[in-house]
């Protein structure tokens, strides 16, 4: 009976041993292995708070405020603009000057209870604004700002004809509003897309535009802009 017992125990030994050998060896797997590496977070776009230059060219289109004037003289009352400039930037600030060009030929003209008659003789108008705006921007996407600003400048007018005693040659104060989005297709290259609305109060005082009792030399434009620089 003492030997059945004692096997009895043996086999009791091995059964515990096998058994705690196995948690051992797992518990000890499971200490050695390597904790999980965890992705850092990605860096949140943002504005760069250094200060660029960076040049700019425009081309636009410009509905003008004194409508009735210039379609009678150029039978439209919109026109091609272009021009160019520079802007500096920094975080969500701005800063800009730029000088644009609006120039076309079309016929003297006047009107009569309502009725236009163009005359036939040519009138050659130019119209140069010099303006400096300010403004903020924000960041809406990785390679998209939005900005919206306003501004001062001097509106140069003028205009010529057959009869050099008719030319006119003035400038006049002004002030605008602007706002868009640059969308960056490279590191030092963006395209913007903006809209002006710009007042020059009296700066008319004769001719066809005294008919129409229009004196605004302003108007509201659409113009795409080719930036170089950081941003």
């Amino acid at each position: 009976m003492s030997r059945h017992i004692a096997l009895g125990f043996c086999t009791m030994l091995v059964a515990a041993f096998g058994v705690a050998a196995p948690a051992h060896a797992q518990s000890t797997t499971q200490r050695t292995q390597p904790p999980a590496r965890r992705t850092p977070p990605k860096a949140k776009p943002a504005l760069s708070k250094k200060l660029f230059v960076r040049a700019e060219g425009l081309v636009g289109f410009e509905h003008f405020n004194a409508s009735q004037t210039f379609k009678a003289i150029f039978d439209t009352p919109d026109g091609a603009v272009f021009g160019g400039g520079i802007d500096v930037v920094k975080g969500h600030l701005f800063v800009r000057a730029d000088v644009t060009h609006f120039g076309k030929t079309g016929e003297r003209a006047f009107d009569a209870n309502g009725q236009v008659f163009r005359l036939g003789i040519p009138l050659k108008v130019s119209i140069t604004p010099v303006i400096g705006a300010v403004g903020v921007r924000t960041l809406l996407a990785r390679n998209v700002v939005a900005y919206a600003g306003g501004g001062a400048g001097s509106w140069s007018y003028s205009q010529t004809g057959d009869d050099p005693e008719d030319s006119v040659s003035e400038q006049k104060p002004g002030y605008l509003g602007l706002g868009g989005i640059e969308w960056r297709v490279h590191r030092l290259v963006g395209i913007g897309f903006e809209a002006q609305y710009a007042r020059v109060p009296n700066a008319f005082s004769g001719g066809v535009a005294a008919d129409f009792g229009e004196k605004d030399l302003g108007g509201t434009t659409a113009a795409v802009r080719v930036i170089v620089g950081h941003w």
